[in-house]
């Protein structure tokens, strides 16, 4: 473990070396998020559905919960999903183009998810489904980065999975 780290600490500083500004920001945003949650209550960065649609309004919430996570491998699966589209997606889009993609993604997951639980309230009148519900994280950002590496590779393999 001793000689490992080290290494793993060099491996992290040539990737954030070499990452962009909007990688550098997203990977900051998610860990300050995470910080924050200790320090404060973060349920009011994440998509709730009963919240998100009128009278509330609470439509902040679509730009954040995607860089909202409560627990410490989800925080080390979304710094690596963003650095790996920031490695393999953003020298064939650019940077602008991987921040709309990392937008767009993030604001359909939340307001798809927020859909399917109102629709899940209207089947049950359950009110948990719309107000105890936190959508957050970035696994729907995963999907998407997993898409659209399977449609620029073409037969490579993106992931193997035994």
């Amino acid at each position: 473990m001793q000689r490992a780290l080290p290494g793993a600490r060099q491996h992290l500083g040539a990737i954030l070396a070499s990452a962009s500004v909007v990688v550098k920001t997203l990977c900051a945003a998610v860990l300050f998020l995470y910080l924050l949650s200790f320090a404060v209550d973060t349920g009011c960065l994440a998509v709730t559905p009963g919240y998100l649609f009128p009278p509330n309004f609470w439509i902040w919430t679509l730009a954040t919960h995607g860089l909202m996570e409560q627990h410490l491998w989800d925080v080390a699966i979304s710094l690596a999903t963003v650095v790996v589209a920031g490695r393999l997606l953003e020298p064939l889009w650019g940077a602008l183009e991987l921040l709309i993609f990392f937008s767009v993604v993030n604001v359909s997951v939340g307001l798809l998810g927020a859909f399917a639980y109102l629709l899940t309230y209207m089947a049950s009148f359950n009110l948990v489904y719309l107000f105890t519900i936190r959508i957050h994280g970035a696994l729907g950002f995963l999907g998407g980065v997993l898409v659209a590496l399977k449609q620029t590779m073409g037969d490579c393999v993106v992931l193997r999975v035994p």
